[in-house]
């Protein structure tokens, strides 16, 4: 059996990683308390050649202080694109605004400028902008939308670490920005998330918001957080025989070894226990650790979409935008259209090899209730389109130029 490729197991552990985790969590002193959070705003903000970041225990607790301290609430509008995660109309929503849906760009999975009008109103307050997979949205129009009517603009860069746009990197071009250190992210402690600004009484603000509102991370929650990486590691490795793997994942799930990314009560509109923490020392350690290798991480990634873009050029897939003068895109996943997704999964699985779907639904992932996160089903139909077509491509450090070239000649047949 060829060895496993999973877009999503644990992408960007390597044995460092996994030893460290290992180390913590034989050392409970450093779970919760400790020096490690303000040495990542630090070192954050350095690396975003920015004054200031706040670490929050996820983004979108990041995203929803945000909102709250810019004082939207009750009855306010925010506008945010389709073919995203709930975590983010959910944070809306926590502060008592409405999320409005705005459709995209198909080819470049980003909000569509040019839909924004229809849906501003005025109790319009903010836009939330997603470089999705990280590929940067069109700021300029969108900041020149939002400055002529007053808008407060939150960039979202849970994908988009070490992307840049026109020679900027992303965070640094909207009012605020968050980041997500989800462990499908960029930068991944399993959980996670910062805020940044240029702003020094915004972001005194957010921490104020940060420290009265929120609570520190139960130390058993922290502690299961800590056994993600080797748990995968050792999925990863159960996986070469693949009854055994299954297993293994099996258990490890039922018995509640590892957290879910998206809790139950998330699908349903609300927010999870957990978006309610700080971040903990323990998943700075980690997060810290893994910051001194992203910018190898994001050339990885760049190298792998390109190896990915040259080998699927003429096989009818629809491919994103190549990188350009405007754009430097650390490709999180590579996306594609194609004509039966479902197939291309199947026939991928068959091959040990295991591709992504974001987003699919629209508002992910399965089993999200659409009209409890406010989106009206056929309001964005170019989102829709993407999300019954989309497949995604792993370019993490764990996949080599070889894997790349093995996952086109499985899946090429069926495009």
């Amino acid at each position: 059996m060829s060895n496993m490729i999973a877009i999503a197991l644990g992408p960007n552990y390597q044995s460092d990683d996994v030893a460290l985790s290992l180390r913590l969590l034989f050392q409970p002193w450093k779970w919760v308390r400790g020096n490690s959070v303000v040495e990542l705003e630090q070192a954050f903000a350095r690396e975003m050649s920015l004054q200031n970041a706040v670490a929050f225990g996820t983004g979108r607790a990041a995203l929803a202080a945000c909102l709250s301290v810019r004082g939207i609430s009750t009855g306010d509008e925010v506008l945010l694109q389709a073919f995203t995660c709930v975590a983010v109309p959910n944070a809306v929503r926590s502060v008592g605004a409405v999320p409005v849906f705005v459709d995209i760009d198909v080819s470049t999975y980003t909000m569509d400028p040019q839909a924004l009008a229809a849906r501003c109103t005025s109790k319009t307050r903010a836009i939330v902008v997603q470089h999705t997979f990280g590929y940067p949205a069109d700021m300029d129009a969108i900041m020149e939308f939002a400055r002529a009517r007053g808008l407060f603009v939150i960039e979202d860069c849970a994908h988009a670490m070490g992307s840049a746009y026109r020679g900027r990197p992303v965070g640094a071009l909207g009012d605020v920005a968050v980041f997500s250190f989800g462990r499908d992210k960029p930068l991944s402690p399993v959980f996670g998330g910062m805020a940044v600004a240029q702003d020094s009484a915004f972001v005194e603000k957010l921490r104020h918001y940060r420290d009265e509102r929120l609570s520190p991370a139960p130390a058993v929650w922290v502690a299961q957080q800590l056994l993600h990486a080797p748990l995968t590691a050792a999925a990863g490795v159960a996986h070469r025989w693949r009854t055994f793997g299954k297993v293994f994942l099996f258990l490890v799930k039922r018995l509640r070894l590892v957290a879910l990314a998206v809790a139950p009560e998330e699908r349903r509109g609300r927010v999870a226990r957990f978006g309610h923490y700080r971040m903990a020392n323990a998943l700075a350690v980690l997060a810290l650790w893994q910051l001194q290798k992203i910018k190898s991480f994001s050339d990885h990634r760049r190298a792998i979409a390109g190896y990915y873009r040259q080998m699927l050029a003429g096989t009818g897939a629809e491919l994103p935008p190549p990188d350009g003068e405007e754009r430097s895109v650390a490709w999180l996943r590579f996306p594609l259209r194609v004509r039966d997704p479902k197939r291309v999964m199947t026939i991928a699985r068959a091959a040990n090899i295991y591709l992504g779907d974001w987003y699919r639904p629209v508002v992910a992932p399965s089993g999200v209730v659409l009209s409890a996160v406010g989106y009206r089903e056929g309001s964005c139909p170019r989102a829709e389109h993407a999300s019954e077509m989309a497949i995604n491509l792993p370019t993490h450090q764990r996949v080599s130029a070889r894997d790349a070239a093995r996952i086109i000649s499985v899946i090429t047949p069926a495009l």
